[in-house]
């Protein structure tokens, strides 16, 4: 295995206590070709050997063998990009293969399941049974993970979800659930809860995700943020201070504009609320410059009001509002990076140096066909035959 270098270590731990190969052989009760065979790789000590050379040398098997499961967040961070990027060039079954490798391989290194089981829930639509559906014809991908996903019943695979896609969420969940037992990290059991909570929504299992959540929510406060903020300030690091509540209002941007995504979607029969939400919504998309920091953000906020809009029968501020969707989405730079602005100017390096880091957790190619799949959705059929709703879809399909 790769990850194993116990050749090099016994050489070096036996040069450390003057020994020869043959003193070892005979402390070992092997003969020297063995010892020598040990030391250039050709073959490796029996496995009743490894305690006896662990005692000698002084140290644990795992330090003896040089295996470390654990990866460093910058490791964490480039393989997960690596993946999203294979997917979106590769056959799907192959770089599935290879997580699922790396998955075996790095078991025990909590933050990165975490985010093996992000990519799993942002790639599980990419997935394909073996074997086509009922009319002969592969089931249709589900859209982006961000847009609610139709659901259903928990022991069924209806035409959103094929029993692969299904299986690689239930993964994610197992992954989470694993994280959640074994880490110390109370942020990265939090992380795991949503991640976990997230794919049981999409396996059409709210009951689940609601009882993982309900709880976080009761508890939910924002106030280590400031604390902290007002600790640096008080000890004269202003900077350090401004920084911590960058990032945070930074972290938060987004949040709130999901939230008012989803709300515009709960208050659809509620003109008075649907509209001022919509209204706050934007008001903070454009006070914060939200379409070029998060253009993703804005997407889900004018989206959601062009869906509820298509349904109302409002075509033309639909439409309004789908194009403002475009006019967010071609703002996606390629490769997408997370980034700070003239007035976020203290949080790149803290996404630089955060588990977080710069690349977004999908692929240019993917977040384009997601976008796609978003837009042709059944429920602005009734828009279909208008001439500015051909223009955008011809648009995005130009794009990129």
């Amino acid at each position: 295995m790769p990850d194993i270098n116990i050749a090099e270590s016994i050489v070096e731990h036996r040069r450390q206590l003057e020994m020869t190969q043959g003193e070892l052989a005979n402390y070992l009760g092997v003969s020297k070709a063995a010892v020598s065979k040990w030391e250039v790789g050709l073959s490796n000590p029996a496995i009743e050997q490894l305690p006896r050379l662990a005692a000698l040398f002084g140290v644990s098997i795992d330090e003896l063998m040089r295996y470390d499961p654990q990866l460093s967040s910058r490791r964490i961070r480039q393989m997960r990009q690596d993946f999203a990027s294979a997917f979106s060039s590769r056959p799907f079954d192959s770089v599935i293969d290879e997580v699922h490798e790396a998955i075996q391989r790095y078991y025990s290194c909590y933050p990165f399941l975490v985010e093996m089981a992000t990519l799993l829930v942002n790639h599980a639509n990419l997935a394909q049974d073996a074997e086509p559906d009922h009319d002969g014809t592969p089931p249709t991908a589900p859209s982006d993970p961000s847009t609610a996903p139709e659901l259903v019943e928990p022991d069924q695979v209806g035409p959103t979800l094929n029993r692969a896609q299904s299986a690689l969420l239930e993964e994610a969940v197992g992954l989470c659930r694993r994280t959640k037992m074994k880490t110390d990290d109370l942020a990265l059991a939090r992380r795991a809860n949503s991640i976990e909570a997230f794919a049981d929504l999409m396996l059409g299992h709210p009951a689940e995700a609601v009882d993982l959540l309900s709880a976080e929510m009761a508890q939910f406060d924002t106030s280590d943020e400031l604390i902290l903020a007002r600790a640096q300030q008080a000890m004269g690091d202003v900077e350090a201070a401004r920084r911590t509540l960058q990032v945070t209002t930074y972290q938060y941007l987004p949040r709130l504009l999901d939230a008012c995504a989803g709300m515009l979607g709960l208050y659809r029969d509620d003109p008075a609320h649907f509209e001022a939400t919509l209204e706050r919504g934007l008001a903070v998309a454009e006070a914060y410059d939200v379409a070029r920091l998060y253009p993703n953000a804005l997407i889900q906020v004018t989206f959601a009001a062009a869906m509820c809009l298509a349904e109302q029968g409002q075509a033309q501020r639909a439409l309004g509002f789908l194009e403002q969707s475009v006019a967010a989405f071609d703002n996606f730079e390629f490769p997408l990076l997370l980034h700070g602005d003239a007035y976020f100017d203290l949080v790149d390096e803290w996404l630089c140096d955060s588990e977080i880091g710069v690349d977004a957790p999908r692929d240019a190619a993917l977040v384009k066909q997601s976008f796609l799949a978003a837009l042709t959705n059944p429920v602005l059929a009734t828009l279909a035959e208008h001439p500015r709703y051909k223009k955008l879809v011809d648009h995005v399909r130009a794009s990129r």
